[in-house]
C-alpha cells in the first residue's frame, strides 16, 4: 500500500510512515502543504524529507528498509545470517 515515508535527509533512516485514506478506504496522495498539516506534530520537517512509495510490510528479522537520499527511493536490504546474529547479540 502506498504511504508517505519520512526519512532522515542525511542517512535515509526511516523515522515515520504516514498514510492518507479517502472515505472509501483507499490510499490517496495529497499536496505537500496538506501533508505538512497532517504530520507537523509528529515529525520535524526541517531534518526529515518524505517520499510517497509503495511500502511492503517486511520483518525486521529478514530485511531493513531505508530511503536512498540521493535517488529518493525506498530500498530494502535483505539481512544475511551474519547480520541477523549481530542484531540478536546487540539486543542481549
Amino acid at each position: 500500500m502506498k504511504q508517505y515515508v519520512f526519512y532522515d535527509k542525511k542517512t535515509g533512516a526511516i523515522r515515520h510512515l504516514h498514510q492518507v485514506l479517502a472515505a472509501q478506504g483507499r490510499a490517496v496522495e495529497v499536496d505537500k502543504k496538506q501533508l505538512a498539516t497532517f504530520v507537523d506534530r509528529m515529525v520535524d520537517l526541517k531534518t526529515l524529507a518524505s517520499v510517497y512509495a509503495e511500502v511492503t510490510p517486511t520483518s525486521s528479522r529478514a530485511a531493513v528498509q531505508s530511503v536512498d537520499p540521493k535517488k529518493r527511493r525506498l530500498v530494502t536490504k535483505r539481512l544475511t545470517a551474519r547480520d541477523q546474529e549481530r542484531i540478536r547479540r546487540s539486543k542481549e
